[in-house]
C-alpha cells in the first residue's frame, strides 16, 4: 500500500495521507479527507453506498443436476429464495447496474449452534463452502449492483459464527473500482 500520495487535508509533517483500517474490511481510510483504498491493490475506492445487511441464514448456491429432458434443477432448495431475498433487499439500496470493474466484499454471519460455548465463538469451519454462498450472492445481484458478475474482478469473502444475540444474514458491500496511478 502506497503511502506517498498527498492529502490535502493531512496534519502530517510529510502532508500525506495517515492510513488506517476500516473494521472487518481489508480497506484503509485515511483519517484526514477520509479517501478510501483497498489494502491488497492500492486501488481506489469512491465514496460508496453503505454497506447492506440481508439478514437470513444464507444458502449455498451448489452444483445443479439433470432431472431429464435436457433440464437442470439446482441441488439446493434454499438457494432460489435466498437469492430472491438479497435481489429484494438489493432493489431498494441505491445500487445502479454499471459496466465498469467492481469490488465486492461480503460477510457471511452464520447461525450459531446450540452446541457452541457462549463463552467464546470458534471458526465457522462446517459447511457449507465460502465459495458456494459467495457465488448464490453474486448471481442474486446481477442485474442489480452490476450488469453481469464477470464484472467482479475483486472478490474477498469471509463465514464466522455470529455472536451471542447476533442476526445471521450477509453484509453485502459493492463499489466501483477505479485504477490508482
Amino acid at each position: 500500500m502506497s503511502s506517498d500520495i498527498e492529502c490535502a487535508q493531512s496534519t502530517r509533517a510529510d502532508g500525506k495521507h495517515g492510513w488506517t483500517f476500516d473494521g472487518d474490511n481489508p480497506i484503509v481510510v485515511c483519517a484526514f479527507c477520509e479517501a478510501k483504498r483497498d489494502a491488497i491493490s492500492g486501488w481506489e475506492i469512491p465514496r460508496a453506498i453503505p454497506p447492506l445487511f440481508v439478514p437470513g441464514d444464507a444458502a449455498p448456491q451448489g452444483s445443479k443436476r439433470h432431472v431429464g429432458g435436457g433440464r437442470m434443477v439446482e441441488s439446493s432448495k434454499s438457494v432460489g429464495p435466498w437469492r430472491e431475498r438479497i435481489a429484494l433487499a438489493a432493489h431498494g439500496h441505491g445500487w445502479t447496474p454499471g459496466t465498469g470493474p467492481v469490488a465486492v466484499y461480503l460477510l457471511f454471519v452464520r447461525p450459531r449452534p446450540l452446541s457452541t460455548p457462549k463463552s467464546r465463538r470458534p471458526p465457522a469451519t462446517k459447511k457449507p463452502d465460502l465459495d458456494k454462498l459467495s457465488r448464490a450472492v453474486l448471481d442474486a445481484l446481477t442485474g442489480i449492483a452490476y450488469a453481469d458478475d464477470a464484472q467482479v474482478v475483486d472478490l474477498h469473502a469471509r463465514k464466522r459464527l455470529a455472536a451471542l444475540g447476533e442476526t445471521p444474514g450477509v453484509r453485502i458491500t459493492v463499489t466501483p473500482i477505479v485504477e490508482a496511478e
